[in-house]
């Protein structure tokens, strides 16, 4: 998962230094790579579906809010403001890592 957001942020830093007309306000990667990547929160938290599994590790579910919640911010910034109607499913990816770990949350009886 890691892999895929320095892959993200490498393009996209690469392609704004490229630039400096746009000081970088445009999305400067191609949309479906935002996508894909957008992609690898969720396909984690299908595999880690029980949050009893998920609390056996330290940070991956604090790592799927903040990955996610990246993804979210960057597609939502494409999408509305650089008019990229293809990221609009990156946004739709990444509240449903949010939708589902509450969910699954939500369902779970508590270990208090």
């Amino acid at each position: 998962m890691l892999l895929a957001i320095a892959l993200v942020m490498l393009m996209w830093f690469i392609v704004v230094m490229r630039d400096d007309k746009t000081w970088g306000l445009e999305l400067p990667m191609p949309t479906w790579a935002l996508d894909l990547a957008a992609l690898s929160p969720l396909l984690v938290l299908i595999r880690f579906w029980s949050p009893e599994t998920r609390r056996k590790s330290d940070t991956l579910e604090f790592d799927l809010r903040v990955i996610s919640g990246l993804y979210f911010l960057m597609a939502l910034l494409g999408a509305a403001l650089g008019r990229y109607a293809q990221l609009w499913l990156g946004v739709a990816i990444s509240a449903a890592v949010h939708a589902g770990i509450w969910y699954t949350n939500r369902r779970a009886p508590s270990h208090d």
